[in-house]
Parts: structure tokens; sequence; C-alpha cells
């Protein structure tokens, strides 16, 4: 796994323009909503979010938009 595999929120909100601030990942990160959280790797104090395990996330969204229906 190389370094581009790996997002940071930022990289998200960046790369996926019509996605979801990184604010907002954050606070579901926290709170545990979506399950977003298990798809979040900590590594020391930094959280990454695998790249093909966030595209699988938005499939699994309302049309890939980045609006979550799933709990």
């Amino acid at each position: 796994m190389s370094n581009q595999d790996l997002l940071t929120f930022k990289m998200i909100e960046t790369e996926y323009p019509n996605s979801i601030k990184a604010s907002t990942l954050s606070v579901w990160k926290c709170t545990h909503r979506y399950g977003f959280d298990k798809i979040c790797l900590k590594i020391g104090r930094l959280v990454r979010v695998k790249r093909i395990d966030w595209e699988a996330f938005l499939d699994s969204c309302q049309g890939g938009s980045g609006v979550c229906t799933h709990q």
C-alpha cells in the first residue's frame, strides 16, 4: 500500500469536490455515524482512509453523491 492509497480528510475534500467536507468527516468518525469510523485507519496520531474503502463508502451512499442514508 502506497501513500497515494491513503487519504486524509482534507485530501478527500479536495480530490472529491462534490463529496463531504473534512470537518463533517471528523464529526462522523468521532460520533461513529454511518459506520464511517470503521473505514478509518489510525496511524500513530494520524487518521487516514484507504482510497478503495472511501470509494466503496461513497458507492454505498445514495447514488454516490456523498449523501449517506445507511446507518
